[in-house]
């Protein structure tokens, strides 16, 4: 039946899904939204009658089935923040980890071991430690550090925010 559509009628069963996908509506709802699309144009077929017409706009449609449901018509932006919330949070998590590694790699690797200094000044253990003894080579290794850590925890960010999305409207749009 999906391969006997027309362009118009697969138009307007992707813009209902992206309606419904607006509301955060489970992918199972959306499924069976589609499905009674589909039955609903055979049937309209069968009969000889204008299908599209009889369900008319796709933004329309959406209310009312959103009204029969009983859900709020009005764009849902908890998920959204808990989708963002959680991307951030993976995302300075990410930041943290990377800066620290980061540090530690390009200390080990581009510079002298960890240099640990003990003096003795009145009656006290002074300890000083330091990557090397330029502060422009330590501010350099710093800055590398950062751009690093900041460049792939937004990377993280991007790829958690696009995966939460894609997890929870899993349904084929293309009709």
């Amino acid at each position: 039946m999906e391969n006997n559509l027309t362009k118009v009628e697969k138009d307007y069963i992707n813009k209902v899904v992206e309606e419904l996908g607006k509301f955060n509506i489970d992918a199972n709802s959306v499924k069976e939204v589609k499905e009674q699309i589909l039955e609903h144009i055979q049937e309209s077929r069968e009969h000889g009658e204008e299908s599209l017409a009889e369900l008319g706009e796709p933004t329309t449609f959406v209310k009312e089935y959103l009204e029969v449901q009983g859900i709020n018509p009005s764009p849902s932006t908890k998920g959204d923040r808990k989708k963002s919330r959680s991307a951030l949070i993976g995302g300075l998590f990410v930041f943290a980890v990377t800066f620290v590694i980061c540090q530690l790699l390009l200390m080990f690797f581009l510079t002298d071991l960890y240099v640990i200094d003990v003096e003795y000044i009145d009656n006290k253990y002074v300890y000083s430690h330091k990557t090397t003894d330029h502060p422009w080579w330590n501010a350099f290794l710093t800055f590398i550090s950062f751009a690093t850590a900041l460049i792939t925890s937004v990377c993280v960010a991007i790829f958690l925010q696009r995966r939460a999305k894609k997890r929870y409207l899993k349904v084929d749009v293309n009709v």
